[in-house]
Parts: C-alpha cells; structure tokens; sequence
C-alpha cells in the first residue's frame, strides 16, 4: 500500500531579512536530502524492523534527535508532513521510542525501536528541516524549491505479533532470536572512490570494445551495487547505466576498470586488465558522467564539454564547479595527476594517449 502526499505549505516562511529564493538555489547542492530509506515507502514489514535512513551528504551528528527523526503511528488519517514535521519539531508530537546509530561517515542513520511496531499498523517516516550538515546548512528534500521535509510510510504485518505466545520473548527453542538466522557482515566500502579516466569516443570505424571508465579508490574495498551513469548533456536524461555487480572489489592497485565488451561476445574487450566487462556506448560530449553508491547518492561526477544542465534529471549533479574539457575521439579525459578540487576544468585534461589501469 502507498500513500502519495503532496507537501504544499512551507516548514517556515521566509521574512524580508531572510534569504532570497535564488541565494537559495544556490546552495542547493550543499543541502542535505534523503537518498535512500529502508524500509521502503509502502513496504509490508515485520513489527521488529528498523529504521535505515541514507543521506545525499555527511550531517551533524547533533542534529538527529526525536525532534528530527521521527517515525509516527498514523492513527486515522494521513498527516499532512509539513505540518507535522513543525510539531515534531517543537517535541508536540513523539513518535516511537528508541535509538540512533550513525555510520562512521556521517550518511548513515538508523533507528532501532524500543518495543516492537504494532501489528497491522501504518507508520510514517518524517526527516524534518532541523537535520543539518556540520556547516549549518539544514535538509531540503525539494532541491531548488521552497524547504520540504522528507516523508515516507511502512506498513506492519498484520499477523506479526513480534512475541512468540510460547516464550514471550521471541525467541525459538534453542534460545535464537529471529528466527536464527545470522547476520551478513557488511560490506567494507571505499572512504573515498573518484572517477579517474574515462575513453567515451573510440577512433576510427572499429569503436567496438574500446571504451572504458576507470575508477580509483581504496584498496579491498567493495564497490558493490555502484553505479555509473551516463547522462545526455543537451537535457540531462540518463542515456545509459552500468550496474557494477555485488562483491566487485577494488584490487590492490587501487583501480576499478570498467571495460566496453564486444557486441555479441560478453565476455572480449580490447581494454587490457578489465575488472568488469558491460556493453556501452556513451554520447559525444558535452555530456557527463556519474558515479553512485549503493543507495543512489552521488559520488563522483565529471561533466565534460559546455554548456551542461548544473543537475542531471536525475536531481544529481551533472559536473563540479565548471566543466572539464571534451575530448577528441579516440583521446580520454583523466584528472591531472589524481587532483580531486571538486572541480572538473581545474581536475581534468585530454590523454592523447588514455592510460587504462594505470594511475
């Protein structure tokens, strides 16, 4: 079951002294937003579930509170988020009760329950504007428009009781919890992980098998359920996408190469030490290129040729700062000497001669 709601109000109102509309849009790409949540909007779950919330960038720690994070019984009626969202804020409205855990990079935030939810039940899920970054700049889950908190529903199981009537506790026979399953250790993901070098116009007639983008990060990291997206640069469409498939570790080198296969031979390129094969052909520039994670938030992109939409229809960046060079066919764009500026003309140039799996 989904429930739609469109938030039409403003979590706060902007005052003559306040900020203008337009030196807002231009701190969109600083704002925290939600990339991701889990359970999924209108997903049936157990009543023992907790509560995964992924965001675009690092937030303060500070700022995830009850008052922030709230996860709400929906008792009638579909509460309207942002004004709901000013409720929670001033503590008028308490959602469950339990804890917060964030990852080590600041993205991560999940909510363990203290009791169980309620059997057959509807939940919200509301991130309120008073969840921040480390500089201040507060969530907007509406880049470049008015302030909007982040709304998402669950439903409980209705024939879910959490406690076993036996034991009361939950627990199977043998003293397991949860059925006895054990957990799967998380993956180990890259700190860090940058687009280095990417060929995207082959030479001559033969472009088959040719292309490739390279990736740099950590070491023995996982890089599982990435992805990288090309995207059209006349109107920000995503042209293509590479799924990099689950347990793809980065090797000792520190290089992820991903390699153009032969059309009709999966498993042939003619790019030397390829650590993934998929079929593409991305746009001649300007166009650009991004890198996700797992949960879909933006990595890395490089945008190259001009002009370029500042953001992809995806809502994620389509280049940083100002664009980098585009290249001649059968030359690729690589970062000069690994430079990562968060700047694509200043980090960029033209290999006449591309470099695949070499830093």
């Amino acid at each position: 079951m989904r429930f739609f709601i469109l938030c039409a109000g403003l979590l706060f109102c902007f005052s003559s002294c306040g900020p203008s509309l337009s030196d807002f849009q231009s701190l969109v790409s600083r704002q925290p937003r939600v990339v991701a949540v889990d359970p999924a909007d209108g997903l049936v779950v157990p009543a023992k579930t907790a509560v995964k919330i992924v965001f675009s960038t690092a937030v303060d720690a500070a700022s995830v509170s009850p008052t922030s994070f709230a996860v709400v019984k929906v008792v009638e009626s579909i509460p309207e988020p942002c004004d709901l969202a000013k409720d929670v804020s001033k503590g008028e409205t308490v959602g469950s009760l339990g804890s917060y855990t964030m990852s080590d990079d600041k993205r991560e935030v999940t909510f363990e329950p203290d009791e169980p939810f309620e059997a057959g039940a509807a939940y919200g899920i509301l991130i309120t504007m008073d969840v921040k970054t480390p500089a201040g700049f507060p969530l907007n889950q509406k880049p470049g428009e008015e302030p909007t908190p982040f709304w998402s529903t669950f439903m409980v199981d209705a024939a879910d009781t959490a406690v076993s009537a036996e034991d009361g506790d939950g627990s199977d026979e043998e003293g397991e919890s949860g059925g006895g399953e054990s957990e799967t250790p998380a993956p180990n993901r890259p700190a860090k992980l940058i687009i280095n070098e990417v060929l995207y116009d082959g030479s001559g007639d033969e472009l088959d098998g040719n292309l490739f983008v390279e990736l740099v990060g950590d070491a023995e990291s996982d890089i599982g359920g990435y992805k990288v997206v090309f995207v059209n640069g006349a109107d920000g469409a995503a042209t293509e996408t590479i799924d990099i498939p689950n347990n793809s570790i980065i090797a000792d080198d520190g290089i992820f190469l991903i390699a153009d296969s032969r059309t009709g031979a999966p498993t042939q390129t003619n790019v030397p030490g390829a650590d993934y094969l998929d079929n593409f052909d991305p746009q001649n520039g300007p166009d650009c290129v991004q890198l996700t994670d797992n949960h879909g938030a933006l990595l890395d992109v490089v945008g190259y040729g001009s002009p370029l939409p500042q953001n992809a229809q995806n809502g994620l960046a389509c280049y940083e700062t100002a664009t980098g060079p585009d290249s001649p066919a059968g030359k690729s764009v690589s970062r000069t000497d690994g430079a990562d500026t968060d700047d694509n003309a200043a980090d960029f140039k033209i290999l006449d001669s591309p470099t695949p799996g070499a830093i």
